[in-house]
């Protein structure tokens, strides 16, 4: 009989509390050499005691061996799997199988250090039948482990069931506090016990993966041990899992070695199961992955011939909870899952449950794994996002119309038959009790359905941006050769081309439900100036999408009077005339375009899309409101102080009114950054209000709530943090100090609350009547970005808009030559007016004579000492 001396001490320093273990144990009656193990088992972020420690030092001496972690599955295949576990020791492993009890066959183990001290040992059984279930047991040093059974692969199409889940990796948070890695080990009983041949997680298996300590709470106890021990599963990795050598990832054996360049924990890849074909995106490698390797997938045999394609990625393209989703993945992956016929994506990342359908393919997000997301607000309304997110989902608590509908602790089942499958979110409450499936969806495939008859679309030829309301667009009705077929949506889209099923072209997109084949668009969605084109695809209940309408061209109007596109400005530049400064931190002394934390982001610059592509964090997430090159001020990336001015130059805007300013705005607000634009009419000496972008929470109103106190808000000392003029200090300062109009209690009706954090909210086409800047002849901008560590400001497409001038006519009434004297007199609008002469009257230039005539008057006298010539009255202005 084992028995185990404990010693704890528990160690107090600055309030933080830690736990030293020392174990021994030998057999009793005597106490031979024996391992004696040093760990730390700590805390966690919540102050609760881990149940499993750091190992920091290993001696052995004989003895049993301990098994840290009992033989769990992977890598299942038609042929093969893996088997792994984990020992406290280095010792002499392989596996025993056979299709019973008896075993009889037996495969070697290698063995690798996990970095915290224990081994990892990897056993791969080949040569083995489809469809066969198999006994096991681990062997170490000759002793025999825990028994265990596992069942190959079908070789060939048949039911079978699957379950997703995602974000695992952490405590309950509170919400069970007896038990506070409650509900996440009922979801894995429950999982195991369930009759699934396999699982697949979307990642977040630890908090960090890097930790021994979090890979055992959360991932090797709870994953290895509840579920793999009996289930095999499969993994695409997350951000809280680190890199390609993340400790985690040491524990897990996927088919992402088979691909050059990849190891068994690292690396996106594909696998096949009874006729369906599933793809696992690695976070770590995922922007790789797709650019190079997804398609060839994608267009292999093997998905080509699948009854159903199923993805799986941790970041969601779409959610509306918390993030609208991730814009880079909706440019490169959902292009690739739409052309080749995937049926679901699987996601987590957002700790919650919702879903929805776009052109043929389900987007769930699987996110209930520990802790859920009810700090977390709404910031994005998807028409086809239907279930959770901003809908209430029956039997699930939606505490606000701004929070999360989907807000349950949750695994995704999948039944997969001949011909269809049916997906059910298998809900549970905190302390572990099944609530039972609150959703599903499912899709039937008949091998010989047909695609809907492409649409035929109709609409304007032209429209007004600026007095149009809404455009109206319709087509034909649904049409489908499968006389059973039913219409599920429609998706609309404005594209910069003809080619509306480019990359990177769309301008606007919109999906409309079941019967529904018009659509809406409001005019502040269209930037004027351009030629659009319109077109719209079917989807039939099957999932099948036609193909799209033949497009329109539609031109919206008006054109701009000025307009900058930054396309033919060099990158890291500004256009001829603008101005950029600042008093923002050095940061990283060094000129890195690829760095936002370098030089090169100090003040605005004119940056490409690709760049803010790259540089990531929800930069692109709106297509059409950066398109190619734009000028943009970097915050995110940066610590310390933003204060980033830019002016264009002046603009001649004399013989035009109802003047307008138009442009995209790549705003994204934070809880401390203020983001102003004001106009000259002056050439800078005064300056007048455009808006003022700010925290909602940072705007100050009068008692009432109603009126905005602008002297206040601009003002008060945020306490968030705002920087002085000076750029001396990150906080302490006003949002008034950045600004040049005057007074403030005028600014009120300029100032606009936004949303903090929001990826969408404030990516726009933002319009401005500037009633001020009518027949102007020196009208300049000034935008101006100040935070700190806050997001970012870009703006394309400055245009300037107007209408000819509807004064009255100048007209000269009387012209009379009197000895050395020129009497004039006219009608007109109000001036100030200008005489010019010139020597012919259609050639030369006209030069102005004498000084400018007072605004009221309409008659000049002017001595013109013999001096002849042609003479005209200009309105100056």
């Amino acid at each position: 009989m084992l028995r185990r001396l404990i010693f704890s001490f528990r160690l107090r320093m600055a309030g933080l509390a830690a736990f030293i273990v020392l174990s021994m144990s030998a057999l009793q009656g005597a106490l031979p050499p024996a391992r004696l193990s040093v760990s730390d088992a700590g805390s966690d972020a919540y102050g609760a005691a881990r149940d499993a420690g750091v190992r920091i030092q290993t001696a052995s001496a004989g003895g049993p061996v301990q098994y840290l972690t009992p033989p769990y599955l992977q890598n299942v295949r038609s042929n093969a799997i893996a088997i792994m576990w984990e020992l406290d020791v280095a010792a002499e492993c392989a596996v025993e199988y056979g299709l019973d009890a008896s075993y009889g066959l037996q495969t070697p183990c290698t063995r690798q250090p996990s970095g915290a001290g224990t081994e990892v040992y990897r056993c791969t059984l080949t040569n083995l039948q489809p469809g066969t279930t198999y006994s096991f047991r681990a062997i170490a040093n000759g002793q025999p482990g825990r028994a265990g059974a596992f069942t190959t692969a079908p070789a060939e199409p048949g039911p079978f069931s699957f379950c997703v889940w995602s974000d695992s990796q952490g405590s309950n948070h509170g919400s069970y506090d007896a038990d506070p890695l409650e509900p996440t080990k009922s979801m894995f009983r429950h999982m195991a016990s369930s009759g699934i041949q396999f699982a697949v997680t979307c990642g977040d298996l630890a908090e960090s993966g890097s930790s021994y300590a979090d890979t055992r709470r959360y991932y090797l106890d709870r994953v290895a041990l509840l579920l793999g021990t009996r289930v095999p599963w499969f993994v695409a990795w997350g951000n809280h899992d680190g890199g390609a050598t993340s400790l985690i990832r040491r524990f897990a054996d996927q088919p992402s070695q088979q691909r050059p360049g990849y190891t068994a924990g690292y690396g996106s890849y594909s696998f096949d199961y009874a006729g369906c074909h599933f793809v696992c995106i690695d976070y770590a490698s995922s922007a790789v992955d797709i650019a190079t390797w997804l398609e060839s997938d994608l267009q292999s045999t093997a998905n080509r011939n699948a009854r159903f394609t199923f993805v799986f990625i941790h970041v969601p393209p779409y959610c509306e909870l918390w993030i609208d989703g991730n814009a880079g993945l909706r440019a490169t992956l959902v292009p690739l899952m739409e052309a080749y016929g995937v049926d679901v994506c699987f996601s987590g990342h957002t700790h919650e449950y919702s879903r929805g359908f776009l052109n043929g393919v389900y987007y769930c997000v699987t996110g209930g794994g520990s802790w859920l997301d009810f700090p977390e607000v709404l910031v994005a309304d998807w028409d086809h996002m239907t279930v959770g997110g901003q809908h209430a989902i029956p039997g699930i608590y939606k505490p606000s119309p701004a929070s999360g509908g989907g807000l349950v602790n949750e695994y995704v089942r999948v039944d997969v038959t001949e011909n269809s499958f049916t997906a059910s979110m298998i809900a549970f409450s905190p302390d572990g009790k099944v609530l039972g499936p609150l959703d599903q969806f499912s899709l039937t495939r008949d091998p010989d359905s047909r695609p809907p008859l492409t649409p035929v679309i109709t609409g304007p030829s032209s429209f007004d941006a600026f007095e149009g309301g809404l455009l109206e667009l319709a087509c034909s009705a649904f049409a489908d050769p499968d006389s059973s077929s039913v219409h599920m949506q429609s998706r609309w889209r404005l594209s910069f081309s003809p080619d509306v099923e480019a990359v990177g072209g769309v301008l606007f997109e919109r999906v409309t439900g079941p019967g529904v084949t018009n659509c809406a668009i409001a005019a502040t969605n269209i930037w004027p100036g351009q030629v659009v084109y319109a077109s719209v695809q079917h989807t039939a209940g099957d999932g099948l999408v036609s193909a799209f309408a033949s497009p329109i061209a539609i031109r919206i109007t008006p054109d701009p009077l000025f307009l900058e596109d930054f396309e033919s400005v060099a990158e890291f530049s500004l256009p001829a005339g603008w101005t950029a400064t600042h008093r923002t931190s050095v940061l990283s002394n060094i000129w890195d375009p690829d760095d936002p934390r370098s030089n090169t982001y100090l003040t605005w610059t004119v940056v490409s899309s690709s760049r803010l592509h790259a540089l990531g964090a929800n930069r692109l997430s709106v297509p059409g409101i950066v398109r190619g090159n734009s000028v943009y001020a970097e915050s995110d990336h940066r610590s310390g102080v933003q204060i980033q001015y830019l002016t264009t130059p002046d603009y001649d805007l004399r013989g035009f009114e109802n003047i307008r300013l138009v442009f995209r705005s790549n705003y994204m607000q934070n809880q401390d950054s203020l983001a102003a634009l004001e106009f000259s009419i002056d050439r800078g000496a005064t300056w007048l209000p455009v808006v003022y972008l700010l925290d909602s929470k940072d705007v100050v109103f009068r008692p009432g709530g109603v009126t905005i106190d602008a002297a206040a808000t601009f003002g008060r000392v945020d306490p968030d943090g705002v920087p002085n003029a000076s750029g001396t200090a990150a906080s302490g300062g006003t949002y008034g100090e950045h600004i040049l109009s005057r007074p403030f209690e005028d600014l009120a009706p300029h100032i606009q609350g936004r949303i903090n954090d929001d990826p969408i909210e404030s990516k726009r086409i933002e319009c401005f009547r500037l009633p001020a800047a009518d027949r102007q002849a020196a009208v300049r901008f000034r935008f101006v970005l100040v935070g700190t560590a806050s997001w970012f400001w870009g703006i394309d497409d400055f245009g300037l808009f107007g209408s000819a001038d509807a004064l009255d006519p100048l007209r000269i009434v009387s012209a009379t030559a009197r000895q050395d004297e020129l009497h004039l007199a006219w009608t007109g609008p109000d001036g100030p007016y200008r005489v010019q002469v010139r020597d012919a009257l259609d050639a030369g230039s006209w030069v102005d004579y004498g000084a400018a005539i007072d605004a009221d008057r309409r008659s000049v006298v002017l001595p013109i000492g013999g001096i002849t010539g042609f003479y005209r009255v200009r309105l100056d202005r």
